[in-house]
């Protein structure tokens, strides 16, 4: 590998000499074996222009600060920092008054924790540029990282003095009103910087917290609960310059994967898109394609990257997950519980993939399979309450009624606080088809519970169906009007067809529902 031997006749290492009278630093060009051919390629056509500068006679120092700062704008891009650093330092010694190095070596230096360097960098940055408002936001964060508060706030004033409309200074601003206890200010920023830009789901932490110092609880859980990891940024033309610099799939996942977090669907396809052009036989980006697409609302799409990439890789169980989910979604119950069941072939100990299993499976009546691919979740998952439930409905549809009882009642001993399965239990207990298996009084128990937990006319008929069970026909008949008034006001007619039958067995006397004895 060829040094780029910058310093030459300076360290006596031979070689044509320099026009120039400025120390330099050493550069030892990186190994590319390890990058993506597109990017190795332009990284070593990069090298060889700057060797081939070094190599000119009588060169200038602003033509090889040029050819520093090019290179050095480009192993920046591709995050390959300490070569980056060398060719910012020798730019900037060979053109001191060019602001671009300064800043881009603090911004280096900033990342990797070298704070006190990052500060002399910011400096010289706004000496040479007055009106450079990334230099002073990012100034004022290196100060609030150093603590030195009064600083930061100095520079983040006047970067939203430049330029009022900076969030990214606004919200370091009701960072430092936080950390000083200054909890109605603090809000204040937050609060305007959320309100311009809703996507920084990271401020809702600490106005969570700001709102907490003010004795608003509501306001405190309610942005706390909506924390997120999207943070906001000032404009910096130079940082975005790099990524436009970078070519390969890489950089394509990059921009989608940040696109994609960011809920911009449309630009994640594009980068992704271009991704597989850069890398034509990439399962990446099929995979995050496919996702992008699904997001999108363009399932259809979606679901033939999915087949694509199964054909390519068969065994990408979460390919065959996914590609499951949209099956299910599109209302294709017999592909999507194939697609599951590939899926839990590949990954025999993923618990989810095996509960779209058994939710398939009774979509579609297939009650043995289902009951299997439950009960395997409940082994995987213990805790998991909807894989008890399909194993309860399944057994219940198989006309096993003492087994679907006995399961309802092991799941009630592992989560006594599930609602959902005391829903279930409390309806079998008043409602078994096997009347020995019926217990009224403990139906009406659960089921007086579970209503006042959620009020819905499903758990109002259950209520109605323990008070037919213990013979309390009037209040049977009440309870079964308001579930079925409330499903007619909620437009649900085909509940409120269902519940409305039920309704005139309980106007009958006896109201109990009919059923067989002898367990089963």
């Amino acid at each position: 590998m060829v040094c780029l031997a910058v310093l030459v006749c300076l360290a006596g290492l031979g070689g044509p000499a320099l026009a120039v009278d400025v120390e330099l630093v050493p550069l030892e060009p990186p190994d590319l074996e390890h990058l993506e051919e597109a990017v190795a390629v332009q990284l070593r056509e990069t090298q060889e222009l700057l060797q081939s500068m070094v190599e000119q006679p009588n060169v200038g120092h602003q033509p090889l600060a040029d050819a520093f700062g090019a290179a050095g704008r480009l192993y920046h891009a591709y995050d390959l920092t300490d070569p980056a650093a060398i060719c910012y330092t020798n730019a900037e010694r060979l053109a001191p008054n060019n602001f671009k190095w300064a800043y881009l070596g603090a911004v280096l230096d900033q990342a990797a924790g070298r704070l006190d360097e990052a500060v002399t960098g910011y400096l010289r940055t706004i000496e040479l540029e007055a009106r450079s408002l990334p230099a002073m936001v990012r100034l004022g964060d290196v100060y609030l990282s150093l603590l030195e508060l009064e600083q930061a706030r100095h520079w983040l004033e006047r970067a939203l003095k430049l330029d009022p409309t900076t969030a990214a200074a606004r919200a370091s601003l009701g960072q430092i009103a936080l950390s000083e206890k200054q909890y109605q200010q603090a809000a204040d920023h937050l609060e305007a910087v959320l309100e311009q830009v809703p996507a920084a789901t990271r401020l809702h932490h600490p106005l969570g917290l700001a709102y907490r110092g003010l004795g608003d609880m509501d306001k405190a859980r309610h942005h706390l609960g909506l924390r997120g990891a999207v943070g906001v940024r000032a404009p910096d033309p130079l940082i975005e310059e790099l990524v436009e610099l970078k070519v390969g799939e890489r950089v394509f996942l990059l921009r989608g994967r940040v696109a994609f977090r960011a809920g911009q669907y449309l630009e994640a396809i594009d980068a992704f898109q271009a991704a597989l052009e850069a890398a034509p036989d990439s399962i990446r980006a099929r995979v995050n394609l496919a996702s992008a697409l699904a997001q999108a609302g363009r399932k259809e799409d979606a679901i033939r990257i999915f087949e694509q990439v199964l054909q390519l890789e068969p065994d990408n169980a979460a390919a065959s997950f996914n590609l499951g989910i949209l099956l299910a979604g599109s209302g294709d119950y017999q592909r999507a519980a194939k697609a599951y069941r590939t899926a839990v072939e590949l990954r025999p100990g993923d618990s989810v993939a095996y509960l779209e299993l058994a939710r398939m499976e009774a979509q579609l009546s297939r009650w043995s399979t289902a009951l299997a691919a439950a009960a395997r979740v409940t082994e995987l998952d213990p805790a998991s309450e909807s894989a008890r439930l399909i194993a309860a409905q399944a057994l219940i549809r198989m006309n096993r009624f003492a087994e679907a009882l006995q399961r309802l009642e092991q799941g009630r001993a592992v989560m006594p606080e599930a609602g959902n399965l005391a829903a279930a239990l409390s309806r079998l207990l008043a409602s078994s088809p096997l009347v020995d298996l019926r217990d009224g009084p403990r139906a009406l128990d659960l089921a007086l519970r579970v209503f006042e937990a959620v009020k819905s006319p499903h758990h109002a008929e259950t209520v109605a169906m323990a008070y037919a069970e213990v013979g309390r026909c009037e209040d049977a008949v009440q309870w079964q009007r308001q579930a079925f008034e409330a499903a007619e006001k909620a437009g649900d007619a085909a509940q409120a067809q269902s519940l409305g039958e039920t309704l005139a067995l309980f106007e009958q006397r006896p109201c109990r529902l009919p059923g067989d004895e002898g367990p089963r």
